[in-house]
């Protein structure tokens, strides 16, 4: 486990979780850590993941 400070230089992207800024299907897979306790609407958040993979089955 990481202790201390985060290095958020190298971080890609970073949005807000509910409004992902790239067009619908742009990523095979979607990495979200320790997230979701400060989102207040998950299903937003879920929603955007959705749109924005293209390996989501339903």
């Amino acid at each position: 486990m990481k202790m201390g400070q985060w290095n958020t230089i190298q971080i890609d992207l970073v949005w807000d979780i509910t409004h992902i800024q790239e067009p619908n299907d742009s990523y095979d897979g979607i990495l979200c850590s320790e997230e979701f306790d400060y989102v207040p609407d998950t299903t937003l958040a879920f929603d955007e993941f959705t749109a924005c993979s293209n390996r989501v089955e339903s």
